[in-house]
Protein backbone atom coordinates (compact mmCIF):
# COMPACT_ATOMS: atom_id res chain seq x y z
CA UNK A 1 0.00 0.00 0.00
CA UNK A 2 1.60 3.11 -1.18
CA UNK A 3 2.57 5.21 1.68
CA UNK A 4 0.47 8.80 2.13
CA UNK A 5 2.70 12.02 1.38
CA UNK A 6 2.60 13.88 4.50
CA UNK A 7 0.97 17.92 4.13
CA UNK A 8 3.53 20.91 4.63
CA UNK A 9 3.45 22.16 7.68
CA UNK A 10 2.42 25.69 6.09
CA UNK A 11 -0.80 23.92 5.46
CA UNK A 12 -1.99 21.78 8.68
CA UNK A 13 -4.82 23.22 10.41
CA UNK A 14 -6.77 24.65 7.71
CA UNK A 15 -8.00 24.60 4.01
CA UNK A 16 -5.74 25.93 0.74
CA UNK A 17 -6.08 26.00 -2.45
CA UNK A 18 -4.56 23.47 -5.03
CA UNK A 19 -2.49 26.54 -6.14
CA UNK A 20 -1.17 26.69 -2.72
CA UNK A 21 -0.61 23.01 -2.98
CA UNK A 22 1.39 22.83 -5.92
CA UNK A 23 3.42 25.05 -5.46
CA UNK A 24 4.38 23.89 -2.04
CA UNK A 25 5.50 20.42 -4.45
CA UNK A 26 2.11 18.55 -3.57
CA UNK A 27 1.04 16.91 -6.95
CA UNK A 28 -2.61 16.85 -8.34
CA UNK A 29 -2.79 13.08 -7.62
CA UNK A 30 -2.07 13.59 -3.49
CA UNK A 31 -4.29 16.42 -3.59
CA UNK A 32 -7.15 13.96 -4.65
CA UNK A 33 -6.01 11.88 -1.49
CA UNK A 34 -9.07 10.29 0.38
CA UNK A 35 -7.99 12.29 3.54
CA UNK A 36 -8.39 15.58 2.16
CA UNK A 37 -11.97 17.07 1.58
CA UNK A 38 -12.57 19.55 -1.39
CA UNK A 39 -15.24 21.54 -0.24
CA UNK A 40 -15.44 24.19 -3.31
CA UNK A 41 -13.55 23.73 -6.49
CA UNK A 42 -10.10 24.27 -6.31
CA UNK A 43 -10.46 24.14 -2.02
CA UNK A 44 -8.81 20.95 -0.21
CA UNK A 45 -8.71 20.55 3.81
CA UNK A 46 -7.04 17.46 5.84
CA UNK A 47 -9.55 18.74 8.47
CA UNK A 48 -13.14 17.92 8.51
CA UNK A 49 -15.48 20.90 7.39
CA UNK A 50 -18.75 20.26 9.45
CA UNK A 51 -19.27 23.81 10.53
CA UNK A 52 -20.78 26.94 8.83
CA UNK A 53 -17.79 28.71 10.10
CA UNK A 54 -15.58 25.88 8.85
CA UNK A 55 -17.65 26.12 5.29
CA UNK A 56 -16.59 30.09 5.43
CA UNK A 57 -12.89 29.79 6.39
CA UNK A 58 -12.68 26.61 3.67
CA UNK A 59 -14.25 29.36 0.95
CA UNK A 60 -12.00 31.91 2.14
CA UNK A 61 -8.87 30.18 0.69
CA UNK A 62 -9.98 31.26 -2.41
CA UNK A 63 -11.81 34.49 -1.79
CA UNK A 64 -10.68 37.19 -3.57
CA UNK A 65 -10.00 40.65 -2.21
CA UNK A 66 -13.26 42.36 -3.53
CA UNK A 67 -15.35 39.87 -1.46
CA UNK A 68 -16.46 39.40 2.26
CA UNK A 69 -19.10 37.65 3.96
CA UNK A 70 -22.49 38.80 5.08
CA UNK A 71 -25.85 38.05 6.67
CA UNK A 72 -25.61 34.74 8.51
CA UNK A 73 -22.04 34.02 7.61
CA UNK A 74 -20.92 37.36 9.27
CA UNK A 75 -23.48 36.99 12.50
CA UNK A 76 -21.32 33.21 12.63
CA UNK A 77 -18.15 34.68 12.25
CA UNK A 78 -19.07 37.77 14.45
CA UNK A 79 -20.59 35.10 17.35
CA UNK A 80 -23.88 36.39 16.97
CA UNK A 81 -26.29 33.63 17.61
CA UNK A 82 -28.32 32.63 15.12
CA UNK A 83 -30.90 29.83 14.53
CA UNK A 84 -29.67 26.59 13.71
CA UNK A 85 -31.67 26.62 10.71
CA UNK A 86 -29.10 29.31 9.04
CA UNK A 87 -26.42 27.34 10.09
CA UNK A 88 -27.66 24.04 7.32
CA UNK A 89 -28.36 27.01 4.98
CA UNK A 90 -25.28 28.07 2.06
CA UNK A 91 -22.79 30.53 3.23
CA UNK A 92 -23.23 33.99 2.03
CA UNK A 93 -20.81 35.99 0.41
CA UNK A 94 -20.85 39.81 -0.81
CA UNK A 95 -19.41 41.91 -3.12
CA UNK A 96 -20.12 45.66 -4.43
CA UNK A 97 -19.58 44.81 -7.79
CA UNK A 98 -22.41 42.33 -9.36
CA UNK A 99 -20.53 41.09 -11.92
CA UNK A 100 -17.48 40.16 -9.59
CA UNK A 101 -19.65 38.31 -7.29
CA UNK A 102 -19.33 34.71 -6.10
CA UNK A 103 -19.63 31.33 -8.38
CA UNK A 104 -19.77 28.40 -6.30
CA UNK A 105 -21.83 25.48 -5.18
CA UNK A 106 -22.95 26.23 -1.90
CA UNK A 107 -22.34 30.14 -1.70
CA UNK A 108 -25.10 32.71 -2.26
CA UNK A 109 -23.93 35.84 -3.54
CA UNK A 110 -25.23 39.89 -2.57
CA UNK A 111 -24.63 42.77 -3.99
CA UNK A 112 -24.23 46.07 -1.62
CA UNK A 113 -23.05 49.69 -2.53
CA UNK A 114 -20.50 50.55 -0.82
CA UNK A 115 -21.68 53.55 1.65
CA UNK A 116 -24.31 50.96 2.84
CA UNK A 117 -21.70 48.60 4.90
CA UNK A 118 -18.61 48.91 6.93
CA UNK A 119 -15.93 45.41 5.90
CA UNK A 120 -13.89 44.79 8.64
CA UNK A 121 -11.70 41.36 9.45
CA UNK A 122 -12.43 39.30 12.34
CA UNK A 123 -9.51 36.51 12.38
CA UNK A 124 -8.33 36.35 9.22
CA UNK A 125 -11.69 36.79 7.16
CA UNK A 126 -13.24 39.15 5.59
CA UNK A 127 -17.09 40.52 6.93
CA UNK A 128 -19.54 42.91 7.37
CA UNK A 129 -18.96 45.07 10.63
CA UNK A 130 -21.60 43.08 13.46
CA UNK A 131 -24.09 45.47 13.57
CA UNK A 132 -24.50 45.50 9.28
CA UNK A 133 -24.82 41.38 9.76
CA UNK A 134 -27.21 41.88 12.71
CA UNK A 135 -29.55 44.48 10.16
CA UNK A 136 -28.81 41.53 7.33
CA UNK A 137 -30.47 38.75 9.75
CA UNK A 138 -33.66 40.76 9.92
CA UNK A 139 -34.86 39.22 6.56
CA UNK A 140 -34.87 35.76 8.34
CA UNK A 141 -35.24 35.66 11.80
CA UNK A 142 -38.31 36.69 14.12
CA UNK A 143 -38.39 39.40 16.07
CA UNK A 144 -37.39 37.68 19.47
CA UNK A 145 -34.54 35.90 17.21
CA UNK A 146 -33.33 39.57 16.25
CA UNK A 147 -33.63 40.58 20.00
CA UNK A 148 -31.38 37.53 21.24
CA UNK A 149 -28.82 38.19 18.12
CA UNK A 150 -28.94 41.93 19.15
CA UNK A 151 -28.43 41.06 23.18
CA UNK A 152 -24.92 39.90 21.60
CA UNK A 153 -24.13 43.05 20.47
CA UNK A 154 -24.39 44.85 23.61
CA UNK A 155 -22.99 41.93 26.06
CA UNK A 156 -21.65 42.71 29.08
CA UNK A 157 -18.21 41.37 28.01
CA UNK A 158 -16.87 42.02 24.52
CA UNK A 159 -19.98 43.92 23.20
CA UNK A 160 -19.53 44.01 19.58
CA UNK A 161 -21.26 48.04 18.72
CA UNK A 162 -22.74 50.58 20.68
CA UNK A 163 -26.49 51.67 21.34
CA UNK A 164 -25.58 54.75 18.79
CA UNK A 165 -24.25 52.24 16.39
CA UNK A 166 -27.51 49.83 16.22
CA UNK A 167 -29.81 53.07 16.52
CA UNK A 168 -27.19 54.54 13.33
CA UNK A 169 -27.26 50.93 11.07
CA UNK A 170 -30.87 50.75 12.18
CA UNK A 171 -31.78 54.39 10.33
CA UNK A 172 -29.71 53.53 7.32
CA UNK A 173 -31.49 50.10 6.57
CA UNK A 174 -34.72 52.19 5.87
CA UNK A 175 -36.34 50.81 2.87
CA UNK A 176 -34.84 47.51 2.40
CA UNK A 177 -36.68 44.99 3.27
CA UNK A 178 -37.05 43.35 7.42
CA UNK A 179 -36.94 47.39 8.80
CA UNK A 180 -39.69 47.76 10.22
CA UNK A 181 -38.46 44.03 12.52
CA UNK A 182 -35.55 46.06 13.15
CA UNK A 183 -37.31 49.13 14.68
CA UNK A 184 -39.46 46.81 16.98
CA UNK A 185 -36.24 44.46 18.18
CA UNK A 186 -34.11 47.12 18.63
CA UNK A 187 -36.61 48.49 21.39
CA UNK A 188 -36.24 45.01 23.43
CA UNK A 189 -32.37 44.80 23.32
CA UNK A 190 -30.79 44.96 26.52
CA UNK A 191 -27.55 46.07 27.28
CA UNK A 192 -25.54 43.79 29.95
CA UNK A 193 -26.48 40.11 28.84
CA UNK A 194 -24.56 37.36 29.50
CA UNK A 195 -26.06 34.80 26.99
CA UNK A 196 -28.42 33.55 24.75
CA UNK A 197 -30.07 31.51 26.94
CA UNK A 198 -30.80 34.96 29.19
CA UNK A 199 -32.30 37.14 26.53
CA UNK A 200 -34.79 34.02 25.46
CA UNK A 201 -35.62 33.30 29.14
CA UNK A 202 -36.46 37.20 29.62
CA UNK A 203 -38.23 37.36 26.42
CA UNK A 204 -40.85 34.08 27.41
CA UNK A 205 -41.31 36.08 30.77
CA UNK A 206 -42.44 39.14 29.54
CA UNK A 207 -44.11 37.95 26.73
CA UNK A 208 -45.97 36.31 29.42
CA UNK A 209 -47.18 39.22 31.19
CA UNK A 210 -44.71 39.38 33.55
CA UNK A 211 -42.93 42.69 34.36
CA UNK A 212 -39.66 42.99 32.80
CA UNK A 213 -36.49 42.01 35.12
CA UNK A 214 -33.18 44.03 34.91
CA UNK A 215 -30.40 42.39 33.28
CA UNK A 216 -27.16 41.49 35.16
CA UNK A 217 -27.69 44.00 38.57
CA UNK A 218 -24.91 44.06 40.96
CA UNK A 219 -26.51 42.70 44.43
CA UNK A 220 -25.22 43.95 47.94
CA UNK A 221 -26.01 42.85 50.92
CA UNK A 222 -27.44 45.30 54.24
CA UNK A 223 -23.35 46.07 55.06
CA UNK A 224 -23.07 47.24 51.45
CA UNK A 225 -20.55 44.57 50.28
CA UNK A 226 -21.57 42.92 46.51
CA UNK A 227 -22.40 39.45 46.74
CA UNK A 228 -23.87 38.32 43.80
CA UNK A 229 -24.49 39.69 39.89
CA UNK A 230 -28.17 38.29 39.43
CA UNK A 231 -28.94 37.60 35.61
CA UNK A 232 -33.07 38.45 35.94
CA UNK A 233 -33.27 40.68 38.63
CA UNK A 234 -36.78 41.89 40.17
CA UNK A 235 -35.26 44.38 42.96
CA UNK A 236 -38.22 45.94 44.19
CA UNK A 237 -40.02 41.87 45.16
CA UNK A 238 -36.12 40.26 45.94
CA UNK A 239 -36.71 37.65 43.48
CA UNK A 240 -33.33 36.99 41.47
CA UNK A 241 -33.97 34.81 38.14
CA UNK A 242 -31.16 32.64 36.80
CA UNK A 243 -30.33 30.49 33.50
CA UNK A 244 -27.45 27.94 34.87
CA UNK A 245 -26.14 26.38 32.04
CA UNK A 246 -23.94 22.92 32.05
CA UNK A 247 -20.72 24.54 33.40
CA UNK A 248 -22.45 25.25 36.38
CA UNK A 249 -22.59 21.39 37.25
CA UNK A 250 -20.00 20.43 35.40
CA UNK A 251 -17.57 22.83 36.89
CA UNK A 252 -16.27 21.90 40.35
CA UNK A 253 -15.60 25.44 41.37
CA UNK A 254 -17.97 26.98 39.63
CA UNK A 255 -20.23 24.71 41.76
CA UNK A 256 -18.87 25.77 45.00
CA UNK A 257 -18.97 29.24 44.12
CA UNK A 258 -22.99 28.94 43.13
CA UNK A 259 -23.58 27.16 46.46
CA UNK A 260 -21.67 29.85 48.84
CA UNK A 261 -23.57 32.97 46.30
CA UNK A 262 -26.75 31.37 47.22
CA UNK A 263 -26.42 31.15 50.60
CA UNK A 264 -25.27 35.04 51.09
CA UNK A 265 -28.81 35.78 48.62
CA UNK A 266 -30.95 33.37 50.79
CA UNK A 267 -29.61 35.36 53.90
CA UNK A 268 -30.32 38.93 52.64
CA UNK A 269 -33.99 37.32 51.94
CA UNK A 270 -33.11 36.75 48.09
CA UNK A 271 -35.98 34.19 46.40
CA UNK A 272 -33.90 32.36 43.93
CA UNK A 273 -35.61 31.15 40.89
CA UNK A 274 -32.65 28.65 39.11
CA UNK A 275 -33.62 27.65 35.39
CA UNK A 276 -31.55 24.60 34.54
CA UNK A 277 -30.86 23.76 30.81
CA UNK A 278 -33.87 22.45 29.66
CA UNK A 279 -35.95 23.84 31.59
CA UNK A 280 -37.35 26.86 30.00
CA UNK A 281 -40.46 25.86 29.36
CA UNK A 282 -41.38 25.77 33.23
CA UNK A 283 -39.84 28.81 33.77
CA UNK A 284 -43.23 31.44 33.74
CA UNK A 285 -45.41 29.44 36.04
CA UNK A 286 -42.36 29.69 38.55
CA UNK A 287 -41.57 33.49 37.95
CA UNK A 288 -44.95 33.83 38.49
CA UNK A 289 -45.41 32.19 41.99
CA UNK A 290 -42.33 33.82 43.47
CA UNK A 291 -43.53 37.34 42.19
CA UNK A 292 -46.67 36.69 43.88
CA UNK A 293 -45.54 35.50 46.82
CA UNK A 294 -43.44 38.20 47.16
CA UNK A 295 -46.53 40.80 46.74
CA UNK A 296 -46.57 41.46 42.74
CA UNK A 297 -50.13 41.21 41.29
CA UNK A 298 -50.69 41.39 37.92
CA UNK A 299 -54.20 43.57 38.52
Amino acid sequence: MPRIVRLPTELHGRAFTVREGSALGLGLGRMRGKDLESPFTGVRAAQPISTHLDRCRAYAARMPANQFFSHASAARIHGIPIPWRLDRGPIHVCTFDADDGPRARGVVGHTVQEQRVNVTTVDGLRVVSAVDAWCELAMRLTINELIVAGDRLRARTAPLCSLSDMQGSVRAFAGRRGVRKLRVALEGVRAGVDSPKESELRLKIVSAGLPEPAVNVPIFNRLGAQIAIGDLVYEKYRVLVEYDGEQHRLDDKQYARDVERLADLASENWTIVRILKGQLVDAVPRVRFALCDAGWRQW
